[in-house]
C-alpha cells in the first residue's frame, strides 16, 4: 500500500493518537511504574535517530529491556515472528520482576423481590 493510497484522514487520527500518548508520557512522574519494561526497536529507527528516541528507564523502577530487530517499525509489530518473541519474552520473565496483581474489588448489589 503506498502512502499516497491513504486518505488524509487516517493521518490525522494518527497524529492525535501519537500526540495524546507522547502528552501523557510527557506528564507521568518518574519512575511511576512498578515493572520491568520490554522495548523492541525497529533497526531503522535506531538509525534514524542514531540511538534509542526513548529512554524507558525513566518511567519504571523496574528493569528495561532492550533488543534491536531488523527492518523497520511495521517488520517489528507485524512481522511473522511478533508473537513468538513475545511469547518467549513471557515465558522467562523473572516472577521477582512481575508487577504485584491487586485484588480486585467487586461488590455486588442484589435487589430485593
Amino acid at each position: 500500500l503506498a502512502s499516497s493510497d491513504i486518505p488524509p484522514a487516517a493521518y490525522h487520527h494518527r497524529y492525535a493518537l501519537l500526540r495524546g500518548a507522547a502528552l501523557l508520557a510527557r506528564d507521568l512522574p518518574p519512575r511511576c511504574v512498578a515493572a520491568p519494561i520490554h522495548v523492541w526497536w525497529s533497526a531503522e529507527t535506531i538509525a534514524r535517530h542514531g540511538g534509542p528516541p526513548v529512554d524507558w528507564q525513566q518511567y519504571t523502577a523496574g528493569a528495561v529491556h532492550t533488543a534491536i530487530l531488523p527492518g523497520d517499525h511495521i517488520a517489528a509489530v507485524q512481522g511473522a515472528d511478533v508473537h513468538s518473541r513475545l511469547r518467549e519474552t513471557l515465558e522467562v520473565l523473572d516472577p521477582a520482576e512481575r508487577a504485584p496483581e491487586r485484588a480486585e474489588r467487586t461488590t455486588l448489589t442484589r435487589e430485593s423481590p
